[in-house]
């Protein structure tokens, strides 16, 4: 039985869900800036929202400022990662050391959610997630850029009128 092995799978099994929660959380904080910028009264709601409700709304608001292209790719990309996910958090996971592909994973209740992995295609799961996340750190930007400039700025009283 090779530990050092097994090891790197449970690193790479905790890092997955370390990664994708930094990733829901950025979602969140991306919507409560464009919702804020925006003027909506609760923003705050959206860092405790749902996943799904999450990405929905960064896709409404992207195709409302004329952006949702894109974010297309992007959201295939982090469907496929919630997918894994949700195998991750609601599956059952075990080493199999003497198999050629040792990591097997069971998760009945969700579509596609049996199989086995190497270490290798394991952590190139994890890999692909930090590729998905930092694209999303790119493409909010011009998300955050689009609302900004929808948005009227305030009209401020000009301080110099009363000299």
């Amino acid at each position: 039985m090779n530990a050092e092995d097994e090891i790197r799978f449970l690193r790479t099994y905790k890092d997955f869900i370390y990664y994708f929660n930094m990733l829901e959380r950025n979602i969140g904080y991306c919507l409560r800036y464009c919702l804020t910028k925006k003027g909506n009264r609760n923003p705050e709601r959206w860092l405790s929202a749902s996943f799904d409700s999450k990405v929905k709304r960064v896709i409404a608001l992207a195709k409302q400022h004329g952006i949702s292209e894109t974010f297309s790719d992007w959201h295939t990309e982090v469907q496929a990662c919630k997918h894994l996910r949700n195998i991750i958090s609601h599956g059952s996971w075990e080493w199999k050391w003497w198999l050629p592909e040792p990591i097997y994973f069971h998760a009945p209740e969700i579509e596609n959610g049996e199989g086995q992995f190497t270490t290798e295609e394991f952590q190139h799961k994890l890999v692909y997630l930090k590729d998905v996340s930092k694209k999303f750190r790119t493409i909010r930007t011009k998300l955050e850029r689009a609302v900004e400039s929808s948005v009227q700025p305030e009209v401020v009283a000009d301080d110099f009128r009363h000299r």
